[in-house]
Parts: C-alpha cells; sequence; structure tokens
C-alpha cells in the first residue's frame, strides 16, 4: 500500500519483443494541460491504497481497452517523494485508439531522438544502456530542476541494481 502522502505514477510500454526492437509510446495531446505533445508511456496515477501493478492494469484498461500481463522491470525514484514504476506488455497488432493522444511503435535505435518527458526520458536513457533489456530490473534515482513551461528537467543521481524502495 502507499502512504497518502506520496505521489507514484505508472508507466507501461507495449513492446514488440523481449528485448524490444520497437516500444509504443503516447504522444500526449496537444490539449493536455501537463507535457502536450511529449512522448511517455501509457499510464497515470497510482490511487490510495492500490499497488503498482493493479493500477498499471486498471490504466491500461482505461486508456487503451487492453488487458495484457504486465511485468515491472524500472523504478523512478524523483527526489523527494514521487515515485515511477515502469511496466512492459507484450503487444502485436492495430494500436488502439486513446482519448490521450496518439500511440505510436518507435523503433529502439530512434526513441531517445523523441521529445520525451525528462523523468522517463533519464529512465529511458539508462534502458538503451541496458540494451533495453527487461530481465534485469533496476533503479534510478533523479533530482528535478525548477520547471521551465511547467516542465521539470532531471539529472541522474545514480542508477542500482534491482527495483527499489527509498
Amino acid at each position: 500500500m502507499l502512504e497518502s502522502e506520496c505521489k507514484a505514477w505508472n508507466v507501461i510500454f507495449l513492446v514488440d519483443q523481449v528485448p524490444p526492437t520497437k516500444i509504443v509510446l503516447l504522444k500526449r495531446a496537444g490539449n493536455k494541460s501537463f507535457a502536450p505533445n511529449m512522448y511517455t508511456g501509457i499510464g497515470g496515477k497510482i490511487e490510495l491504497n492500490e499497488d503498482p501493478l493493479a493500477s498499471a492494469n486498471r490504466e491500461m484498461q482505461e486508456e487503451t481497452g487492453l488487458r495484457l500481463p504486465l511485468t515491472e522491470f524500472a523504478r523512478v525514484h524523483i527526489k523527494p517523494d514521487l515515485m515511477l514504476y515502469y511496466f512492459y506488455g507484450l503487444f502485436s497488432g492495430d494500436l488502439p485508439k486513446t482519448a490521450d493522444g496518439s500511440l505510436e511503435w518507435i523503433i529502439t535505435d530512434e526513441i531517445l531522438s523523441r521529445d520525451i518527458i525528462p523523468t522517463t526520458k533519464r529512465m529511458m536513457e539508462e534502458w538503451k544502456k541496458r540494451d533495453f533489456a527487461v530481465d534485469k530490473p533496476y533503479t534510478v534515482i533523479l533530482q528535478e530542476s525548477e520547471p521551465v513551461d511547467g516542465i521539470r528537467s532531471a539529472k541522474v543521481l545514480r542508477a542500482e541494481e534491482g527495483l527499489r524502495e527509498l
């Protein structure tokens, strides 16, 4: 269970295989108040007393209509109290529509050239260093800067093996 003062989110990536050669990113709609037209995964806020996996399954169903087995592969701690849980699910076929923006298959070699929300981009940079492996979970600790146009940049303080709670 998550404590009420903890802010936690889940982010889900659909992948074509393990390790992936293509990953589905969500390009957020231009009318979104936070990070319009930026890329991220599918996901959302973890509700009070909801565990990260249950939340990821709920968000996947709400945003895409899909029900897929999901596996956590990374965590990002953003000081002082924000937590991001990253999941993947194998998917093939036509991408569903979503009201949150548009889903796009992007090959891994091109993924970091996209305008990705900075906290997720730092996680993806670490993921790329690991050849996009999902079978060796890791945790990234970030420090955010002051926001510019509502978006904070993020600096990696360290990356650790395994899924850690701080």
